[in-house]
């Protein structure tokens, strides 16, 4: 049986925050399968003081074959000694991040916030590309729900061609949507049309049999990109559609041990509760393994808590759910 073109598209690991650190993209690189990686999203400011060699955010592993540095950029950072820091450590790719709505982020008038403002998103992009000659790529929403958003989407992509950005992802929800109400998948034959910029679909592509329920939306972009499921199943890039199964206690500890790595003990808690979170979404009674990691008060009690669990040979689920799950 011949495959549909949209399962041969490239996949990527979408970035998330306090989630797809190095630790747990190392995890999901050695498993196999993700085309590309991004970093969760750093603050521009910060990263000029980060060590690109150990920090936990943004070292990077020789599995990752790409992987692009995605940038919270806010109106008056100071873009061009953020270029030289990350140029110098020659990175793959810069992603800007237009997409976050949260409360803190616009605060700064970053993310959602810079894509609206379109004086301070030109200037800002701009500064950008003019000193940064490499990949460029930027991670959008529909936009704000209501009349004239196609418009406004519609001029951010010219916007985004004549300031030089090389791709654009695009999650088709509104920023007012959250995580809450369905991925407009239906809009991506039409949206593609409005750029000639090539465009990953994310949002709710969460495996093989969605993506192939989606085909006809998905005919025109040029990748997949995961968010939320990745993180519940690290091992689906590589059973994409079929293949060898993977044992999700191995996964567990795994990660377990990459952020150990990496983090001082007391964040190395707060990032494996925020992970058990969504892997706990892999068995039928998950949500009391979940409620019992976040109550553990040190790493020793967070790992008795799932040798305890494992123990008990526990039930997955065959589909789990993101409900709830930012």
């Amino acid at each position: 049986m011949s495959l549909h073109p949209v399962h041969a598209l490239p996949r990527y690991l979408a970035p998330m925050a306090g989630l797809t650190h190095s630790a747990f993209r190392r995890v999901v690189a050695t498993l196999g399968g993700c085309d590309g990686f991004t970093t969760e999203m750093l603050s521009a400011k910060a990263l000029l003081s980060d060590d690109f060699a150990t920090s936990p955010y943004v070292k990077r592993s020789a599995l990752e074959r790409v992987l692009l540095y995605q940038l919270m950029l806010a109106n008056l950072d100071p873009v061009q000694k953020v270029v030289g820091k990350v140029a110098s450590m020659a990175v793959d790719g810069i992603d800007v991040n237009l997409a976050c709505h949260a409360p803190r982020i616009r605060g700064v008038r970053a993310g959602s916030s810079l894509f609206l403002d379109r004086v301070a998103l030109e200037r800002t992009l701009g500064q950008l590309r003019a000193h940064w000659g490499g990949f460029l790529s930027v991670k959008v929403r529909l936009g704000s729900e209501g009349d004239g958003w196609e418009e406004v989407l519609r001029d951010r992509f010219d916007l985004f061609e004549q300031i030089g950005v090389d791709r654009i992802t695009l999650h088709a929800r509104f920023f007012e949507d959250k995580y809450k109400r369905r991925v407009r998948h239906e809009l991506y034959p039409v949206v593609c049309g409005w750029t000639r910029l090539p465009m990953i679909a994310n949002g709710d592509l969460s495996d093989y049999g969605e993506v192939d329920r989606q085909r006809g939306n998905l005919e025109s972009v040029g990748g997949i990109m995961v968010g939320r499921m990745a993180v519940v199943q690290p091992w689906l890039f590589a059973h994409w559609g079929g293949g060898s199964t993977v044992e999700p206690e191995s996964v567990w500890w795994a990660v377990a041990d990459a952020v150990l790595e990496d983090f001082p003990e007391k964040a190395a808690l707060g990032r494996l509760k925020l992970f058990g979170l969504y892997f706990s979404r892999n068995y039928l009674f998950g949500h009391t393994f979940a409620v019992r990691l976040k109550a553990a008060t040190s790493v020793a009690a967070l790992f008795a808590v799932a040798r305890d669990f494992f123990a008990r040979a526990p039930q997955r689920v065959d589909q789990p759910h993101l409900g709830g799950l930012a």
